[in-house]
């Protein structure tokens, strides 16, 4: 018989697993924008600088406000409600409505064509590699689970 104070350890382990292994992937989306900032700049100067300037209140920010929308989309809550497709789904969706929440507190309203010289590239490398991470999260997760569960089942036997 199952203790119901450890199918919530377990739970609560696999959240804080997934939470951390966002936050991995958040960063390492958030340095390729970075290193795509950096090398479609018209003036480049040292990369140092710009990781200096960015790797900090931007990038706490931003990293607060991604984990904010998983955890709000309940991605971290309910693991695998429709399956492994559905999970991916969910994600596509909560990383595009971030990404376009994102250009509109980007653009500037006076002079819109501003917007669109060299960002256009960065935002989709950005989304693009956002979702695509996110699902490979979400992907080993899933393979992990379902390890565990066979695991525990064939003990139960």
């Amino acid at each position: 018989m199952d203790n119901p104070n450890q199918k919530q350890s377990g739970r609560l382990r696999r959240e804080i697993i997934a939470l951390l292994a966002d936050l991995v992937m958040i960063q390492l989306c958030f340095l390729i924008a970075l290193i795509l900032f950096h090398n479609l700049r018209e003036v480049r100067g040292e990369f140092s600088v710009t990781l200096k300037y960015f790797y900090g209140l931007p990038n706490l920010a931003i990293t607060v406000y991604w984990l904010g929308l998983i955890y709000l989309s309940r991605l971290l809550k309910t693991f695998f409600p429709q399956g492994l497709y559905g999970e991916f789904l969910r994600i596509f969706n909560v990383v595009s409505l971030g990404v376009v929440m994102m250009i509109f507190a980007m653009v500037d309203f006076s002079d819109p064509t501003s917007f669109f010289s060299s960002s256009k590239i960065l935002i989709f490398a950005y989304w693009a590699s956002l979702i695509l991470t996110l699902c490979i999260n979400r992907l080993m997760i899933y393979q992990a689970n379902e390890a565990g569960d066979t695991e525990s089942s064939e003990a139960i036997v």
